[in-house]
């Protein structure tokens, strides 16, 4: 009678149990909002600055392109054009990197551990655009401000600068939903 070599062949080890991400203890997570904002603030800015950099890089890049590419290529480029739209379009780059706004990947552990819990993993996200705002909105408006001021266009500059200050709140919050589920 022939034997199969998968009859005597020894049993494999059972696999160890991995802990859940809910089990780490060791993984710092905020208690309340404000908290989270200050955890969110201290990560920005310690080194290696990431999503500083990625903000950066960003403005320089949208900069650049405003400034140093040819009419027809930049009106391709850029839709809107005028003294004041250059704060708008230079807000809406900084804000639209996913890497900048994805808090899943930079941000691993915490995120990992805060998935099973709705309320934690909000207070992240949230956090997360609070800094993102804090950081991108005062260098928007005061670059609208000055293009204001030196135009002297009063109410545009007021209408500009309320938009920066508003809307990104909806573009963070569609950019992080975008971030994770295409990262």
């Amino acid at each position: 009678m022939a034997t199969n070599p998968a009859d005597s062949a020894t049993p494999e080890p059972p696999l160890p149990e991995l802990p859940l991400a809910a089990e780490h203890t060791d993984v710092p997570l905020p208690a309340s909002m404000g908290e989270a904002v200050g955890q969110q603030l201290s990560m920005a800015f310690t080194p290696p600055f990431d999503n500083l950099f990625t903000v950066a890089v960003n403005g320089a890049l949208m900069s650049s392109a405003w400034v140093f590419l040819p009419s027809g290529l930049k009106d391709k480029v850029f839709t809107i054009h005028g003294t004041l739209a250059f704060a708008l379009i230079l807000a809406a780059w900084m804000y639209s990197d996913v890497p900048a706004t994805n808090v899943l990947g930079p941000d691993a552990r915490r995120t990992a551990v805060a998935l099973d819990d709705p309320v934690m993993f909000r207070r992240l996200l949230y956090a997360k655009n609070i800094v993102l705002w804090l950081v991108i909105t005062p260098v928007c408006a005061i670059v609208a401000l000055i293009n204001g001021l030196l135009h002297h266009d009063l109410l545009s500059t007021v209408y500009t600068v309320v938009w920066i200050g508003v809307v990104p709140f909806g573009f963070l919050a569609i950019s992080a939903w975008v971030g994770i589920r295409f990262p």
